[in-house]
């Protein structure tokens, strides 16, 4: 994949810069997270084999993004999230780019005209301490309701047990997607941000105790290179990529080295790239 990562990045640096704008005119905070602030940090901007980017806000900040999206987002872009597609899997945002596609492995029979080259944007959650009974509680529902909402929508994101997939479609049958993301929502946002001291993600790969933070050692927003412009980025870097990463300043090994596992990339030009699928992603 090498010869496209380039050209694959510079379309999701302007999707960011749509990203950017909208929360600026709508003094929305944001930060650059993951792999792409590390890459800020690391590389002044992309890590070379990295194939997405990553921004992260608070749930108030993330609301306010949704509404301002829906009234002012380019119209080269779409909004993909449950409240604006039946079918979405994930409880954050995608914005992505029309004419675009991007389509992982694990989606190759499950795609359509929507799925785009995308930028993702996670919400943080409040909690009052790491890792409490109440937030374990909220880790097992969430857990639970994304494994139904994947299954509900047929999606290869659930490869276990076939006959606990079928018994999972009878017993969903008459319960709406649509209702199952709005009650995932919920359960994960159920603290008020400015009244806790941590902030949590849930939505991530990542490990929910990695992904817990403290307020106080993240903010204030202070602005960071990425690919020779200016994005919101935080003044506890180090906290967050140390926290995340351990020694991020060291490069990984070259098979540790990896990306989303793409099946099919288009672009707006109309260049295609297919890929093999691999044996794993493949239905049985």
């Amino acid at each position: 994949m090498d010869k496209y990562v380039r050209k694959l990045q510079l379309v999701e640096l302007e999707i960011l810069e749509e990203v950017d704008r909208i929360c600026k005119k709508n003094n929305i905070d944001y930060f650059l997270n993951g792999g792409t602030l590390l890459g800020a940090v690391r590389h002044k901007g992309f890590i070379p084999w990295d194939d997405d980017i990553d921004v992260t806000m608070t749930r108030k900040n993330y609301n306010k993004f949704i509404e301002a999206c829906l009234k002012d987002l380019n119209s080269k872009y779409i909004i993909d999230n449950y409240k604006t597609n039946k079918k979405c899997c994930f409880s954050f945002t995608k914005i992505k780019k029309k004419g675009t596609l991007y389509v992982e492995s694990r989606d190759y029979n499950t795609y359509d005209e929507n799925s785009g080259i995308w930028v993702d944007v996670f919400p943080l959650d409040g909690q009052p301490k790491p890792m409490s009974i109440i937030m374990r509680i909220q880790n097992r529902l969430c857990m639970f309701l994304r494994t139904a909402i994947t299954i509900k929508n047929n999606s290869n994101h659930y490869n276990k047990s076939k006959i606990r997939k079928k018994i999972y479609r009878i017993l969903l049958t008459p319960i709406p997607v649509k209702f199952m993301s709005y009650l995932l929502e919920k359960i994960i946002s159920i603290y008020d941000e400015d009244k806790v001291q941590y902030l949590s993600s849930f939505s991530t790969v990542y490990s929910l105790s990695k992904e817990t933070f403290e307020k106080s050692k993240l903010f204030p927003y202070k602005d960071i290179e990425f690919e020779g412009r200016k994005f919101m980025g935080i003044a506890g870097y180090d906290y967050y990529l140390e926290k995340m990463y351990g020694d991020y300043m060291k490069l990984p090994p070259k098979d540790k080295r990896v990306n989303h596992h793409p099946y099919l990339i288009k672009f707006e030009d109309g260049e295609e790239i297919q890929f093999e699928l691999e044996d794993k992603y493949k239905i049985k």
